[in-house]
């Protein structure tokens, strides 16, 4: 384990338990750091307990002063605590937790009254850390640090690390919110005022550290006070914003085009009262939306399969110049408003969509251990058996629907490869539109979570139908 003067592993001490409708905090009465967080609104699969998040370290630490010497107990309530620490040079300070908000909300207090020094103000040193707690495939479930910086003209920016960090590691100025996230939890440090000074720290294996350092400024009482919120809960935009620490992660432009989608799809969850079946219903309901430019698409394939014998006559025609034959078919294509690409548009138009959903929905916490037929988590690749050995690309984890989805998309493609010709122009087309681009699909797909392959799926099935129904 990393030795480093910020952390400080946990130790036996007493503790005292706090708690809200989201949160259990454990407490240590003499470090008054935050050892262990329980979300009591979610569930760990492998214990069916609520789901507990500890490690090595504490999860959050304040230090303000020299060594600590003594620390006593000043407040204990249901939602609330307070610890008075004296350090080495008879100085007194307060840490205080309070949970009243909810929200997986936590007000931090901090005061310092010091008969020794008449410094302006002081610093106070959050560490915080975290190892990730959910039974998912580490594949699966990766830990990352995110910090929000404002510039000086007020843009915010986002900045993204990865554990681990071998040395130390500061980061640019400006930064005034710092979260540390496995997949679909995290927690999120904000000031009250002014910005954090932030570390990268090393830290053990399977853990991300950092430190933070922020101003506390002395009143006219002669105390010097500090105030932070902190966020424990889903790493999910809509639990975040509740919270008001929305701006903990980037959702980008097109992320947000996939919260606007995500809003319709809770709307009918809240109907089916399944997440799978909604998920098939809005997949429906977008292909329904955009069937007037699958309509258009359709009609462009039935007139490319009547101009087919016009083609295979230009073909004859100049089946010693392959570039004329080439030029009259693209012409003959113009006069009648036509485009060989047309069998493709259908995938082409929901591509957007996807790309909106799969950023929206990669941390959406509704999915989290929501099962369909034989799906048990719609948030993971639906893992339909496990092969004894490990495959290349596709590891042990045999996942049927990408495989379901590759071989519907390939029945809609097969029609659009039925309006081209033999030529050799359009021999890439063909080759796109036949079996390689199913086959590209599934490989991507396949470690996508399941409710996003299930959405492709019914999507494809739906644009069948209505192939079926329009011919």
């Amino acid at each position: 384990m990393p030795n480093h003067e910020y952390l400080q592993p946990i130790e036996q001490e007493d503790v005292i338990f706090i708690e809200s409708q989201d949160l259990r905090l454990e407490i240590g009465k003499a470090s008054g750091a935050i050892r262990r967080v329980t979300m009591k609104r979610f569930t760990d699969p492998s214990t069916g307990k609520p789901l507990q998040f500890s490690g090595p370290y504490p999860i959050l630490r304040v230090k303000v002063g020299e060594q600590q010497v003594t620390a006593r107990l000043v407040k204990a309530e249901a939602s609330n605590v307070m610890i008075e620490h004296l350090d080495n040079k008879g100085d007194r300070y307060n840490i205080s937790y309070s949970l009243d908000k909810g929200d997986g909300l936590v007000d931090i207090g901090v005061s310092l009254i010091s008969e020794h020094s008449d410094a302006r103000e002081t610093e106070v040193l959050f560490t915080s850390t975290w190892t990730k707690g959910d039974s998912l495939s580490s594949r699966y479930n990766m830990l990352e640090a995110s910090l929000v910086r404002q510039n000086e003209s007020g843009k915010i920016s986002h900045q993204r690390y990865i554990p681990r960090f071998r040395v130390e590691k500061n980061v640019p100025r400006g930064t005034f919110l710092a979260a540390l996230s496995e997949r679909h939890f995290c927690q999120a440090l904000k000031s009250s005022a002014g910005t954090l000074e932030v570390r990268l720290i090393p830290s053990a294996d399977g853990t991300i550290a950092v430190a933070e350092t922020a101003k506390a400024v002395r009143e006219a009482d002669g105390t010097i006070r500090y105030s932070a919120a902190a966020y424990f809960g889903p790493r999910d935009y809509f639990r975040l914003k509740a919270a008001g620490f929305e701006q903990a992660f980037g959702i980008g432009v097109i992320g947000q085009i996939g919260l606007i989608l995500l809003m319709a799809l809770n709307m009918i969850a809240s109907m089916t009262r399944n997440y799978g079946v909604a998920i098939v219903l809005f997949s429906l309901l977008i292909t329904t939306l955009t069937s007037p430019l699958t309509l258009i698409s359709m009609r462009s394939m039935k007139k490319m399969q009547q101009l087919k014998p016009q083609v295979d006559r230009i073909t004859a025609q100049h089946k010693n110049d392959q570039m004329k034959a080439n030029q009259a078919i693209f012409a003959l294509y113009r006069e009648h408003r036509v485009s060989p690409l047309s069998g493709c548009l259908p995938v082409l138009l929901q591509m957007p969509i996807f790309i909106a959903l799969f950023q929206a929905m990669s941390h959406f916490i509704e999915l989290r251990g929501k099962p369909f037929l034989w799906i048990h988590d719609l948030s993971l690749p639906d893992r339909l058996a496990h092969l004894p050995i490990s495959l290349p690309v596709i590891g042990k984890d045999l996942n049927a629907l990408p495989i379901i989805m590759a071989a519907a998309m390939y029945f809609q493609t097969k029609l659009s490869q039925q309006a081209t010709t033999a030529t050799e122009a359009n021999q890439t087309l063909k080759m796109l539109s036949g079996p390689l681009m199913p086959l590209m699909f599934c490989f991507m797909f396949y470690s996508f979570p399941s409710g996003l392959v299930l959405y492709w799926l019914s999507n494809t099935v739906g644009s069948l139908v209505l192939y079926r129904l329009t011919k």
